[in-house]
């Protein structure tokens, strides 16, 4: 997973892992300054409140939460501010493929990721289309057809600050390593290149629909965030 993201965000916050330098450094950290930090992040001045029910007397309910919560006052010496997401990623890697051997495995894990485009929650419904669709087509291609794995799937990543990441995983006997990672490949130039049949898109779009609570794009919106070619895809 650490190679993964350094590889699939390089340069980006996303991809960073702590190394033990990192946690050494924290060995240097004050008590009085992570707290000072922490008051700049997480106090009241950045809080939301929602208030829902049959309220009757407005005044009254407002006049009684801030009562309530009166005693919440900023208590650091610094400046509050928000916590602010990372930036979108810019930068798409070329494709890489990592081996790792294990000579007494008789199974391989494939695991393959790409970043999406992703414009937030309203994208999300497109991206959980893409994860039911493409999880079939691989169980499909590695279970039924050729009984060389248990089961396979396509699995959507969201991550905070408009990035996103496509997985597609399987366990699969060591015979067919390179099937798999084939058929990964496969599966995402055909999304990418419009290679996709409607009819399929709009069945899993309700079977998202069905099995969520969830505002689901037209379908012309759905296929062409699935289908457009392009770097990221």
């Amino acid at each position: 997973d650490r190679l993964r993201g350094e590889r699939l965000f390089p340069d980006h916050p996303q991809g960073r892992s702590f190394k033990p330098t990192d946690y050494d450094g924290m060995k240097a950290y004050s008590p009085s300054e992570i707290k000072e930090w922490l008051y700049t992040k997480w106090q009241p001045a950045n809080a939301q409140l929602a208030v829902v029910g049959k309220i009757t007397d407005l005044d009254a309910a407002e006049k009684s939460i801030r009562s309530y919560f009166e005693s919440w006052e900023y208590a650091g010496n610094g400046t509050p501010g928000p916590v602010l997401p990372p930036s979108r990623a810019t930068e798409q890697p070329a494709r890489q493929v990592l081996l790792f051997d294990k000579p007494i495995a008789t199974q391989s894990k494939v695991r393959l990721s790409c970043q999406m485009d992703y414009e937030g929650r309203q994208d999300l419904p497109t991206v959980q289309v893409i994860g039911e669709y493409l999880t079939f087509l691989a169980f499909e291609r590695l279970r039924e057809e050729k009984g060389l794995t248990y089961g396979a799937y396509a699995a959507p990543r969201t991550y905070w600050g408009d990035n996103s990441e496509l997985i597609l995983a399987t366990v699969i006997q060591n015979s067919g390593v390179g099937y798999g990672i084939k058929t990964f490949f496969d599966l995402v130039d055909e999304a990418s290149s419009g290679n996709v049949p409607e009819d399929d898109v709009k069945t899993n779009a309700w079977n998202v629909g069905r099995t969520s609570v969830t505002r689901l794009q037209s379908d012309d919106q759905m296929l062409s965030a699935l289908l457009a070619p392009g770097p990221g895809k």
